[in-house]
């Protein structure tokens, strides 16, 4: 049986730990049912928290959240209180993860995760691109 990642948050830093509650956050705000990678992008681009992980990104960070927040507005809502992780939020930890053990590091860091993002097919690639950071640019 294979179990999530957002089950343990020992295997997270703080502020990656942190991230993914603030997102959790987010997906409830917009009414989403699922947890996913743009809810992620949207706290980590608007909450002054990851603002030193962001600033340095030579990117438009106003084109991606453009971008972004027409993605997140056209998704469906849920009338439900339940929300699920979504299946490309889960490839991205399992990818993050793997950054993680190939970079010899003890927990999931923010850096981990930024990885992950720059090859996330559902969305993070796509906008990176678009923002003048393609994931090369990102991981180097």
């Amino acid at each position: 049986m294979v179990t999530s990642l957002t089950t343990d948050p020992d295997k997270f830093s703080d502020e990656a730990w942190s991230l993914l509650l603030a997102s959790e956050e987010i997906a409830k705000r917009w009414r989403h049912g699922n947890l996913d990678v743009e809810h992620l992008i949207q706290v980590i681009f608007t909450n002054k928290s990851y603002k030193k992980f962001v600033d340095p990104l030579p990117l438009n960070q106003t084109n991606l959240l453009e971008s972004l927040e027409s993605f997140l507005a056209n998704l469906p809502t849920s009338t439900g209180d339940t929300l699920f992780i979504g299946e490309d939020l889960e490839k991205l930890l399992e990818a993050a993860n793997n950054y993680r053990k190939n970079w010899g590091s003890s927990l999931i860091e923010i850096s981990h995760l930024f990885s992950a993002l720059g090859r996330d097919k559902r969305i993070g690639a796509r906008l990176f691109d678009q923002s003048g950071l393609p994931s090369q640019v990102l991981e180097a």
